[in-house]
């Protein structure tokens, strides 16, 4: 019979932390055809989420930013967004990529952090109207 072990989630978090930051660049130098691929359920996501004009949004395990920048587009000028990303090395790039997008008129900002953290602005209470 099986004995059940304790996983070592710290380990496991660096381990991926350490896969996502090592294949970052090729990922983010495939960003079009993966924006590509994903349209149609990033639409339906955004969609379903309600994401609008003024809209404020915490997009977890943002990437390289191929959602951000959609989330930004849909949010314009008065939204925010706040990208998040395990890899320092991915969420990098997802920065370069915002810079040279089409989606200067939202405000974003960037943040290294895990999907099991809090990772909601300080500035923020949870009645605020994240998304």
């Amino acid at each position: 019979m099986a004995t059940a072990t304790a996983m070592d989630t710290k380990g496991f978090k660096a381990a991926v932390r350490n896969q996502w930051d090592a294949s970052a660049r090729s990922w983010n130098d495939h960003t079009p055809r993966i924006r590509a691929w994903l349209r149609s359920g990033t639409d339906a996501m955004l969609d379903m989420a309600g994401v609008r004009l003024g809209a404020r949004v915490l997009d977890v395990a943002a990437g390289a930013g191929d959602q951000t920048l959609d989330i930004a587009e849909r949010a314009g000028p008065q939204g925010r967004v706040l990208a998040t990303d395990l890899s320092p090395a991915i969420l990098e790039l997802a920065q370069a990529n915002a810079t040279r997008g089409a989606c200067g008129t939202s405000k974003r900002a960037w943040q290294t952090a895990n999907s099991s953290t809090s990772t909601r602005p300080r500035s923020t209470r949870p009645s605020a109207g994240w998304v």
